[in-house]
């Protein structure tokens, strides 16, 4: 189970109602992968998590691009090459585990 990457999203507005700025939190990810943590403890025979943000993020700040290539074009988003790039990294992350 992927654990919630460092996002960094310009602007999202929903009903006059910027949602980036929470979505952007810190503590906010910190907090939602602590959740993801202790469920993945409490059934480790069936749930490993698996964290992005040693790949897609550096010092809490998201990589623009990986081998040449735009990760993310919203700031929380991949791109169509930035998720074959994702993936190409999660399924051997996820194999180690089966």
């Amino acid at each position: 189970m992927p654990k919630i990457a460092c996002y960094d999203q310009p602007k999202f507005e929903v009903e006059g109602q910027d949602l980036a700025l929470d979505r952007n939190d810190p503590a906010r990810a910190k907090a939602l992968n602590a959740i993801i943590d202790d469920f993945a403890k409490a059934h480790p025979d069936r749930v490993h998590a698996v964290d992005p943000s040693s790949w897609l993020c550096k010092d809490g700040k998201p990589i623009e691009k990986i081998d040449g290539k735009v990760m993310r074009e919203d700031g929380v988003h991949c791109t169509s090459d930035g998720a074959k790039k994702f993936w190409a990294w999660l399924m051997p992350q996820l194999k180690s585990h089966l």
